[in-house]
């Protein structure tokens, strides 16, 4: 199984022979999955894609950003969101509580 743990057990690992192995660097570089796979003597998930950049020394840092998230949420969404809480179906949000509608016909 494809843990947290493993991923930065994983990380840790490459991170520590890229430093100081230029041919695995150069393979990690061009192919991240399969050296990764050989590394840990396992197949990633279907579908799981790494991707490796290279730091640059002339940058003191270098960020990784998150995807982007939607500009705004469906109407769908937004029917289910009330003050960050989602509501089930027949219920509500007041001020201080969530609670289910009674509603008898």
């Amino acid at each position: 199984m494809w843990t947290q743990e493993k991923i930065n057990e994983t990380y840790r690992r490459v991170r520590n022979l890229a430093m100081t192995d230029k041919a695995f660097r150069k393979a990690l570089l061009e192919n991240p999955n399969a050296v990764i796979e050989a590394m840990i003597g396992e197949a990633l998930p279907q579908g799981y894609k790494i991707n490796i950049i290279e730091s640059d020394p002339a940058y003191d840092a270098t960020f990784v950003l998150p995807h982007v998230l939607p500009e705004e949420l469906s109407d769908d969404e937004l029917s289910k969101v009330a003050g960050g809480f989602e509501i089930a179906s027949g219920g509500y949000c007041g001020q201080q509580s969530c609670g289910k509608l009674n509603v008898s016909k």
